[in-house]
């Protein structure tokens, strides 16, 4: 752990995510070669315990055999999920000192789902609810894999998870799950539409995904196709949009959207207000009902503008000499503008921050939370 906070203490990460701590067996658990842990300490810490060298569980001639002794096999299994939950709270031990030396960091936990299939809680040794009450002192955010054994429910599989975890969560809680877009081989009794999924096999997957959790992640390894990286953003989208007289159009949605359009020669306005938030092809949209539109502007590059940023937007206005937004960030908000600003008001005070060295345009770092940025 020493070495991890030594890398953690050497760059200005944005946080740590704490991801598949546990035993690797799964889908195979008692019945595999491979059963972790099995080393020295492991084996006399158990013995010490239940009497019992753990070997015996796999040694088929033996009385204690784990088909035969159902209560040492228990055992076993539980022992495995407390060396699991242990092992978080240590490492999570260690996340706080980075995060007490850091303050920015934020702290992700991501693992395999064990309420839907009780079987991985031995195959594996995690106990997802154990880990999951470890939150009301650690803090961390949640990312749910995509369950390989689940395949089979299509889209609805992400739907099942978030519904059972939304319940287990407080209200409020970020909700992230990944999507495995990978080669696979199926199980036996497992229909896959394709071998890897793309087109509109993995768009129902990306739009199944948005409307069940806040944050949704890819696992691939150089698999997901170029179309499909251009395309699944939109399957993400979740909007409802009505065309207007003049071009106007309004939408609603759950989620900030970025409409991809041109504005060359042209100011957006959100519910007929200058809008700040765009750059020269997208406009940053933001949550609830609104009408968005493109005006006619013979400078638009002299507009201070927000071109991007990594964080919510609660409200923005544009002012002739710059603009003010409202925001909200779980970690820094990375905030790209259009012009290099002069002075910069933060909930109220002169914030001293320059922008990043190196990047192609103005790129301002502030701090997490919910704040009220007045540029100019």
């Amino acid at each position: 752990m020493a070495y991890v906070s030594q890398i953690v203490d050497s760059h200005d990460w944005g946080g740590i995510n704490l991801a598949e701590v546990y035993f690797e067996s799964p889908g195979v658990g008692f019945d595999g070669p491979n059963f972790t842990p099995m080393n020295d300490f492991v084996r006399q810490e158990f013995r010490q315990r239940y009497g019992v060298d753990p070997r015996e569980l796999f040694d088929k001639k033996s009385p204690h055999f784990w088909q035969k002794d159902k209560r040492l096999h228990q055992a076993m299994t539980d022992y495995r999920v407390q060396l699991v939950t242990q092992l978080h709270r240590q490492l999570l031990d260690m996340c706080l000192r980075c995060k007490a030396r850091q303050p920015n960091l934020h702290l992700t936990l991501t693992q395999i789902d064990t309420l839907l299939l009780p079987s991985m809680r031995e195959q594996i040794g995690v106990d997802i609810s154990q880990l999951l009450a470890l939150r009301q002192h650690y803090g961390f955010d949640i990312q749910l894999e995509d369950p390989f054994t689940l395949w089979n429910l299509g889209p609805d599989r992400f739907r099942v998870i978030g519904n059972i975890y939304r319940r287990r969560l407080p209200a409020g809680t970020p909700l992230a799950i990944d999507i495995n877009v990978v080669d696979r081989i199926p199980n036996p009794g497992q229909i896959l539409v394709t071998e890897r999924q793309h087109g509109l096999e993995l768009y129902g997957l990306v739009s199944a995904c948005a409307e069940h959790a806040d944050t949704v992640y890819f696992y691939a390894a150089n698999s997901l196709e170029t179309p499909d990286m251009q395309f699944a953003p939109c399957a993400a989208a979740h909007a409802k949009l009505t065309p207007l007289p003049d071009g106007q159009l309004r939408y609603t949605t759950a989620r900030q959207l970025t409409w991809l359009v041109n504005t060359s020669g042209y100011a957006a306005y959100l519910d007929n207000n200058p809008w700040p938030c765009f750059s020269g092809d997208h406009v940053i949209l933001p949550i609830g009902t609104h009408i968005i539109s493109l005006h006619p502007c013979p400078s638009p590059a002299a507009l201070l503008r927000v071109e991007s940023l990594n964080a919510t937007l609660r409200g923005a206005s544009q002012q002739a000499d710059g603009c003010t937004i409202s925001y909200r960030s779980l970690g820094r908000c990375y905030l790209s503008l259009s012009l290099a600003a002069k002075t910069i008001l933060l909930d109220g005070q002169e914030w001293h921050g320059k922008p990043m060295e190196g990047a192609v345009h103005a790129l301002y770092v502030l701090p997490s939370g919910e704040h009220r940025v007045i540029i100019h």
